[in-house]
């Protein structure tokens, strides 16, 4: 993800969605899902981003494994 004015960009592969402030990105495998990960280690419905005012919310889904985010680059951050 990159910061931009009023919002952020999330990236995957050659695919980027901009989601302003209020907007909601659902990450999986299933069909149902903006951000589609291909690999079967990712639950269907893995996790929900929301976009906030200076910050990200990352919302697990997966009722069978952790979800563990790293940043390309810089300090980990909660």
């Amino acid at each position: 993800m990159q910061g931009t004015t009023g919002g952020v960009v999330v990236a995957y592969g050659r695919d980027r969605w901009f989601l302003r402030i209020g907007d909601l990105l659902t990450i999986g495998r299933s069909q149902t899902c903006a951000v589609r990960l291909p690999d079967t280690e990712i639950s269907r419905r893995a996790c929900l981003l929301r976009v906030d005012t200076g910050f990200v919310m990352v919302f697990n889904q997966s009722t069978q494994k952790p979800l563990v985010i790293r940043p390309t680059f810089g300090e980990d951050r909660r």
